[in-house]
């Protein structure tokens, strides 16, 4: 185990056990249309973005009535405001905190980053 650590390089993108942010955050000048998908139990549940890059997103979700704790895996429907054109991305939690309403600020990276073009087309002004 301990020749595995010695040996092995570092995971890509972690800094002192954190993750290491390398795309800058852009905050949408217009907004984006964000619906969490239903899964198993669940309905959809309306949410806003707060602030996107390719890597990932945070987003303010409105009363989702569970618990949103980190590592939780959320599908997510992103639709931009100038051509009404959709991503879906599958958004892992890296933290969570819930409000006193049950409204839940969340934050977290992409499984699969979006494309430059699929960023782009997200925060294109209408």
């Amino acid at each position: 185990m301990e020749l595995q650590k010695v040996t092995s390089p570092p995971a890509a993108g972690k800094e002192a056990g954190r993750e290491c942010r390398r795309e800058p955050r852009h905050r949408p000048e217009q907004r984006i249309d964000c619906q969490v998908l239903a899964t198993l139990g669940n309905q959809a549940w309306g949410a806003e973005v707060q602030d996107i890059s390719q890597g990932g997103a945070r987003l303010h979700i409105t009363k989702p009535g569970c618990e949103l704790q980190p590592g939780r895996l959320l599908d997510v429907l992103l639709t931009g405001q100038a051509r009404g054109q959709g991503v879906r991305v599958s958004l892992r939690l890296a933290h969570s905190a819930r409000s006193e309403n049950g409204d839940y600020e969340v934050g977290g990276a992409f499984l699969q980053p979006l494309s430059s073009s699929e960023l782009a087309l997200l925060l294109q002004r209408s």
